[in-house]
């Protein structure tokens, strides 16, 4: 985890202190910082939720810390969910046949 240790020096924690808080030794924030050892996404996804920034920020996928649009930032409705659901069991070539209906069916309606 890249940059637990900027996030934790950020809040002014030690790593026993963080350690604490996440019922890990100090050594095993030590390893985690310097990315001897990756703990369980459940904990990586925790202190990402604690320090407020995405797990890629965390691992040091992105310096991006945080994505500016919330990934479900849209509702879907029942018949919505229902299509995509469907739409997902299909192969590659039914999916294309799938799009072209829709597509010929979007045009009748302009």
């Amino acid at each position: 985890m890249i940059n637990l240790r900027i996030l934790r020096n950020e809040r002014g924690l030690s790593q026993r202190a963080l350690g604490n808080i996440f019922s890990e030794s100090q050594a095993k924030i030590n390893y985690y910082e310097k990315c001897i050892h990756s703990p369980k996404m459940d904990l990586v996804k925790r202190i990402a939720d604690y320090f407020d920034v995405s797990v890629d920020y965390l691992v040091g996928r992105t310096e991006i810390r945080k994505m500016a649009v919330p990934v479900r930032a849209f509702e879907l409705d029942e018949t919505e969910e229902a299509l995509i659901n469907a739409v997902r069991g299909l192969s590659k070539t039914q999916r294309l046949h799938v799009l072209m209906i829709v597509n010929s069916i979007a045009n009748k309606n302009e």
